[in-house]
């Protein structure tokens, strides 16, 4: 069972799931995370792969090393 979230409508089972929710309930990272992740002040960087992430001592994300799209390796120093 689904559920109002944010600015997402609850899954009223259209069945186009694939193509466009009307109710705006798709739980995808577009429009469930990255909306409120870019307002927290997190950095989107396109075409890229992250190698490694990296964790403060209470083991949450603080900072990750990154590849481009030429294949080169970008360290992201992690954030106090």
């Amino acid at each position: 069972m689904t559920k109002t979230q944010g600015d997402r409508g609850a899954c009223a089972r259209w069945g186009t799931c694939m193509s466009g929710c009307p109710e705006g309930a798709k739980g995808s990272f577009d429009v469930a995370m990255r909306p409120a992740t870019l307002a927290a002040g997190a950095t989107l960087i396109t075409e890229a792969r992250v190698r490694e992430v990296t964790v403060d001592k209470a083991g949450l994300a603080n900072g990750a090393t990154w590849i481009d799209a030429a294949g080169r390796e970008h360290p992201r120093p992690p954030r106090p």
